[in-house]
C-alpha cells in the first residue's frame, strides 16, 4: 500500500524551476464521462495548508494558490507534523505528530491548532501511546475528528474523548485508513486492504522463482502468496452499509478518496497504470476517469471546496511539486516555489459558501504567530480490563466501542458509562465511572458469564 503519510522521506535540496507553460504541457487532457460540470473557480483567495519537509523535519505551511503568501505554521524541532485538516471555520488546523518515546518507539498523535492563537493542544499523546493515530480530518460540523484505526475509525472530540465508528464486511473487520467526510457528513469514503482471489489451484501448477503461487511438488500443496492490495470504499457515518467502489482485479493500489464539495464526485489515486496517477469516478463508483497522465508520481489529491480544481502532490527528482489541476484533467500549475518534499494538501474552507446546508462562519484571518505548546491539563485516565475471564469482550464507553478485552482511556473529567458486552452481544456489565483530572480509575473484572 502506498502511504506517504507514514513514511518520512528526506529529500534533497535541489532548486529546481520549470515555467508553467511546460508543465501545463505535459499533461493529456481527458473527457471524463461524469456527472458534474466543472464549476468556476471562485478567486485566487482560496488557501491550502500542506505537510513540507525543509530541513530534515515536517512541517505545517499554508499558501495561496497562486504561490503567494506562504506562512510556516509549525516549527519544534524535535517533532514531525503531517496530514493537516480544517475546520469547518477555517481557524484551526488538526494534523498528525511524531513523537518519539524510549520504551515504545515512534507514533503519531492528533493535535490541533489555533491559527490565531498558535496554540497547540495534543488531544491524544499526551502520554506515550501504544497505537498511532492517523489521517486526521474535521467533520463539516467541526465537532469531531475522524482518524483510521484497527477494525475501525478512531474519532476524537476537541476534548480529547475518544471513541470508535467501527467497520465491517460479513462480520469481520475491516482496517480503513485515509478518510474523507462526505460534505452532508451522511458517509466516509476511504481505502481498504483487500485479498485479491487466489488462482484456481491445478496438479500441473509449479512454483514461481520468486515464491509466488504454485504447487509446492514437495507437500502436494499448492501455495498461495496472492498480495493484499488496496480499493476505495464507502460507510455509512455509522460505519455500516460497506460499498466496495473500485473493484478490478490486480496487484495495484487505490487510495486517498478526496469528496467533491457538491458530495457527486470522488478524486483518488491510483498505480493501476504502473505509475501514481490522479483519477475522478461518481460517487456510485462509475466513470472512473484519468485526469494526470505524466511520467511523475502524482498522489494525495485534494478537492477544492468550490469544485474548481483538485490539488495534489507530484514527486520527481528528488522533490515534490504541490499542483492544483481543473477535474477535466486541464489547467496543470505548479504552486510551491521551493524545492522541498510535500504531502497532504488540504484546502480551507470558503467562508459564506453553503454546501447541503452547511454554513461556515465569518472569515477569520489565517495569520498565525509562533506556535508555543500546551497541554491538555485536565485530563484523567480510565482503565479497564476483562483479562481471565476466558472470552472475548467488547468494551463500550458513552455507547462508543473503546477496545477488545483491556483498554486505556485519557479522558476529561466527569462521569462514563462503561458497557461490557460478551461475543455473543450479550451486556454483561453496565455501570457509570467517575475520571477524575490526574487520576486514574480502574474497572477490573473476572469471572464474568
Amino acid at each position: 500500500m502506498y502511504n506517504y503519510k507514514k513514511l518520512l522521506v528526506i529529500g534533497l535540496s535541489i532548486i529546481l524551476i520549470l515555467p508553467l507553460i511546460g508543465l501545463s504541457a505535459c499533461v493529456k487532457q481527458q473527457s471524463p464521462t461524469l456527472t458534474a460540470s466543472s464549476p468556476t473557480p471562485t478567486s485566487t483567495a482560496l488557501q491550502l495548508a500542506f505537510a513540507g519537509n525543509r530541513n530534515g523535519k515536517y512541517a505545517l505551511f499554508v499558501i495561496n494558490i497562486d504561490g503567494s503568501g506562504e506562512t510556516q505554521i509549525t516549527s519544534w524541532p524535535d517533532d514531525d507534523y503531517a496530514h493537516p485538516s480544517w475546520s469547518p471555520d477555517g481557524s484551526m488546523l488538526a494534523a498528525q505528530r511524531l513523537h518519539s518515546w524510549a520504551w515504545v518507539g515512534e507514533k503519531w498523535s492528533i493535535v490541533t491548532i489555533n491559527l490565531n492563537s498558535g496554540t497547540l493542544n495534543d488531544l491524544t499523546g499526551e502520554a506515550p501511546v501504544i497505537q498511532s493515530v492517523l489521517s486526521p480530518v474535521f467533520s463539516p460540523y467541526g465537532n469531531l475528528i475522524i482518524c483510521n484505526g484497527t477494525g475501525s475509525f478512531t474519532t476524537v472530540n476537541l476534548g480529547g474523548v475518544t471513541g470508535s465508528i467501527i467497520t465491517s464486511v460479513s462480520g469481520n473487520f475491516i482496517n480503513p485508513d485515509n478518510p474523507s467526510i462526505s460534505p452532508d457528513a451522511t458517509k466516509i469514503v476511504f481505502d481498504v486492504p483487500i485479498q485479491q482471489p487466489s488462482p484456481t489451484p491445478t496438479t500441473t501448477s509449479t512454483p514461481t522463482a520468486s515464491g509466488g503461487d504454485g504447487l509446492d511438488t514437495a507437500s502436494g500443496i499448492y501455495q498461495t502468496n496472492t498480495p493484499t492490495t488496496t480499493r476505495i470504499a464507502v460507510v455509512d457515518f455509522e460505519g455500516t452499509n460497506f460499498t466496495q467502489l473500485t473493484t478490478g482485479e490486480g496487484t495495484y493500489n487505490d487510495a486517498y478518496p478526496s469528496w467533491s464539495p457538491d458530495g457527486k464526485q470522488i478524486a483518488f489515486m491510483s498505480d493501476r497504470t504502473g505509475k501514481n496517477q490522479i483519477y475522478v469516478m461518481n460517487a456510485d463508483g462509475t466513470g472512473q476517469t484519468l485526469i494526470t497522465n505524466d511520467s511523475f508520481a502524482n498522489h494525495d489529491p485534494a478537492w477544492s471546496p468550490d469544485g474548481a480544481y483538485i490539488a495534489y502532490v507530484s514527486d520527481h527528482s528528488g522533490i515534490s511539486e504541490l499542483c492544483i489541476i481543473r477535474p477535466d484533467g486541464t489547467g496543470r500549475t505548479r504552486i510551491n516555489r521551493v524545492a522541498e518534499m510535500v504531502q497532504t494538501p488540504a484546502w480551507r474552507p470558503l467562508q459564506g459558501k453553503v454546501f447541503n446546508g452547511l454554513q461556515p462562519p465569518p472569515t477569520i484571518s489565517v495569520a498565525p504567530t509562533s506556535p508555543t505548546q500546551t497541554t491538555v491539563s485536565t485530563t484523567g485516565q480510565i482503565f479497564i480490563s476483562t483479562s481471565g475471564t476466558g472470552e472475548n469482550y467488547s468494551i463500550y464507553v458513552n455507547g462508543a466501542v473503546v477496545g477488545q478485552n483491556w483498554t486505556n482511556l485519557t479522558l476529561t473529567p466527569g462521569s462514563y458509562r462503561v458497557t461490557i458486552y460478551n461475543r455473543d452481544g450479550t451486556k454483561v456489565y453496565d455501570q457509570m465511572s467517575i475520571v477524575i483530572a490526574g487520576k486514574t480509575s480502574q474497572v477490573k473484572l473476572s469471572g464474568l458469564n
